[in-house]
């Protein structure tokens, strides 16, 4: 894309609309018709502003409530949003994905849940869950999952799901969760686990490319969190980055 490209009047009503969120408490936009006297431009301009924030994750479309901003994300300056299908990935590199589902129990919530979830800080015990997908036989991606007890109305079977279809057709994050899941921040780092390491046959102190992800519901609350490792000989960085989009507050 050219660095001289002309910025369109939607654009600038959408970088407006983000920078004076970044700055004030607004978290509920006012109507379409409103906003267009704000900005002196067409209710076009401004559903076209809007769908383009809807499309990049900054705002949520409530039906017969309003348009609403995620502060969360607005006030993330770089983000990953991953298109977290694990099977189609390993599918796309011809190998048979299979998942392994395993429920560890209820445990006090970890350091990070407390950091990345300060609503549940203070919840007792969190439902832990590993998922562990495959590719043919190798294991290529590794997901520890935490839950408050609070919020889980079902718990998944210990299990072995096998092919891209049957994997698809079960959404676990979905079936377990009380409240829904609006959107994800996903945090890249690079981690040395050695649990993990040993899951994927690797030297103890191998650096793993690691995402941390917070699952936020329709109020933007985070509720949950999942510390995802990848196998760096199936799912190297630059294949998992192919499937994401980045995106950079400026």
């Amino acid at each position: 894309m050219s660095r001289n490209r002309k910025i369109s009047l939607y654009e600038q009503v959408e970088k407006k609309i983000l920078d004076e969120a970044t700055h004030t408490d607004i978290y509920r936009l006012k109507p379409e018709d409103e906003l267009a006297l704000d900005y002196g431009v067409s209710r076009t301009t401004i559903r076209e502003a809007l769908n383009s924030l809807q499309r990049d994750k900054y705002l949520m479309k409530r039906k017969g409530k309003g348009n609403y901003l995620l502060k969360s994300v607005i006030n993330t300056q770089l983000r990953f949003d991953m298109r977290f299908d694990f099977a189609s990935m390993i599918d796309e590199l011809n190998k048979v994905p299979s998942v392994v589902t395993n429920l560890l129990g209820s445990f006090p919530p970890s350091d990070k849940f407390k950091q990345y979830c300060p609503d549940f800080a203070n919840t007792e015990s969190v439902q832990r869950i590993t998922w562990t997908f495959y590719a043919d036989e190798l294991p290529a991606v590794h997901c520890y999952f935490e839950l408050p007890q609070s919020l889980c109305i079902s718990m998944p079977m210990n299990n072995t799901i096998i092919g891209k279809q049957k994997i698809l057709a079960i959404n676990s994050y979905y079936d377990i969760a009380r409240q829904d899941i609006t959107h994800y921040i996903h945090t890249l780092c690079a981690k040395i686990n050695d649990e993990v390491t040993a899951k994927f046959s690797l030297p103890q102190g191998t650096p793993l490319v690691n995402f941390e992800q917070i699952s936020y519901n329709a109020d933007d609350i985070p509720f949950s969190f999942t510390d995802i490792y990848f196998n760096p000989e199936i799912m190297n960085l630059k294949y998992v980055l192919d499937y994401d989009r980045t995106y950079r507050r400026i």
